[in-house]
């Protein structure tokens, strides 16, 4: 849901003929969509007294192939939905889905560790505490978080302090200290050992964000306000939408466990098949990590993928971290995925100063959620260079619209480099 600062910034955004819009080509239309309502409201009614997260989303996501659950992905859009997106009601369920992403589990989780089994800590950490995230902190230790709820103040951004940013129930206290020592010492090297184990890390935060969202949205459309709000306001696609909303959380829960099981396999064996690459930056204001869906190459062809329910699309990861004081976004995708591969090399030969245009729109469009210096926000962007990283984290990934305004200040790319071979 985009707030009202970000409406009143994107009419400041002249459109782009050639790179403004993009036509996925899905071929699904109302009836393909409707079909699957009902079996999306019996899935609901399955998980949604599953405490577990991780529990209740594969179970979800069993059952949507148990149900034959349509293949398409798309969403549902109806001129009669303006009335209930503007509803108050409304706005209030989805800020009940974006908050319950934030909060811990109602039961405890083990250690995502393989084979450990001991229970998590509530707070793991998925970026450095004492080091990209305290870069980011003003005097006070706060930071801004994206992508929370429709009643965010700056703009669809909350503060919170930087203690507080990228936890989740993942660690035990003994992996906490032995699995993650050799990356979190001082200047750790970026190597393939360090690059590996801080992505799965990442991943492990996603997947279990992405949990509790199908978690979350399950209970939306097992309790009757959605439908009372959009019988009120003559509007079934809201309601509709819920339950389609619903099948996409599914979809990327599977994508970031189908990661985060891969990049387990990698941390304790083999690490050939992945491809790395590191941008190392004299300024980021902003950190996060994520999986990055790939549907548009930058030759403009699409994946064959798109809008399939039962196909994963190629997808980069990346993670944020500092070295010598400086930031560095680590990117990786597996060899064996031609299409993010090439995306991938694409990007680590790209011209620094178009990098560092690109860069916003990459992390920002097509990740989780984003940590931003106050400090940057408040004092030192520009009109514009907020207009670019508040479109970015609005737009569906990759329309790539902004390399001709040039990087926002604070973004400044020194170099790139294969961590792999």
């Amino acid at each position: 849901m985009l707030s009202s600062e970000i409406k009143e910034l994107s009419k400041m955004i002249p459109p782009t003929p050639d790179y403004g819009n993009i036509d996925f080509n899905i071929k699904a239309d109302r009836k393909d969509l409707f079909r699957d309502f009902k079996p999306l409201m019996g899935l609901s009614n399955e998980i949604e007294n599953i405490l577990d997260p991780y529990k209740a989303a594969n179970e979800a996501a069993r059952l949507a192939k148990k149900y034959k659950i349509g293949k398409h992905l798309v969403e549902l859009e109806a001129d009669v939905q303006d009335r209930t997106l503007k509803d108050k009601r409304f706005l209030g369920l989805e800020q009940k889905i974006a908050i319950s992403v934030e909060k811990p589990a109602p039961v405890d989780l083990s250690c995502c560790t393989p084979d450990c089994g001991r229970a998590a800590v509530k707070n793991s950490h998925a970026l450095q505490k004492n080091g990209i995230l305290a870069t980011l902190a003003d005097e006070n230790g706060r930071i801004l978080q994206t992508k929370i709820t429709p009643f965010s103040s700056f703009g669809g951004m909350k503060e919170l302090g930087a203690r507080y940013a990228s936890v989740f129930p993942g660690y035990c206290r003994d992996c906490e200290q032995s699995v993650f020592r050799r990356a979190e010492i001082q200047n750790a090297e970026i190597d393939i050992e360090n690059a590996t184990v801080l992505l799965w890390r990442a991943l492990c935060f996603i997947r279990y964000r992405r949990a509790q969202e199908v978690k979350a949205r399950a209970m939306l459309i097992s309790k009757p306000e959605m439908y009372s709000i959009s019988k009120e306001n003559e509007d079934p696609f809201t309601a509709f939408s819920s339950a389609f909303n619903l099948k996409s959380s599914i979809y990327s829960y599977k994508m970031s466990d189908r990661w985060v099981n891969s990049l387990g396999d990698h941390v304790w064996g083999s690490k050939s098949e992945l491809t790395i690459a590191s941008i190392e930056l004299k300024e980021l204001p902003f950190a996060g990590c994520g999986v990055i869906p790939i549907p548009i190459g930058f030759d403009r062809n699409t994946h064959p993928n798109v809008g399939n329910f039962h196909a994963i699309l190629p997808s980069l990861i990346f993670t944020t971290m500092l070295r010598e004081r400086r930031p560095h976004i680590i990117f990786a995708c597996k060899r064996a995925d031609h299409w993010s591969h090439g995306f991938l090399k694409k990007l680590s030969r790209m011209d620094r100063h178009l990098l560092a245009a690109y860069i916003p729109q990459i992390v920002l469009g097509g990740s989780d959620t984003i940590y931003l210096s106050k400090r940057y926000w408040v004092r030192e962007s520009t009109e514009r260079d907020r207009c670019i990283l508040m479109h970015s984290q609005a737009m569906k990934f990759p329309q790539m619209v902004f390399p001709f305004w040039g990087a926002p200040d604070g973004v400044a790319v020194l170099r790139t480099f294969r961590v792999t071979e």
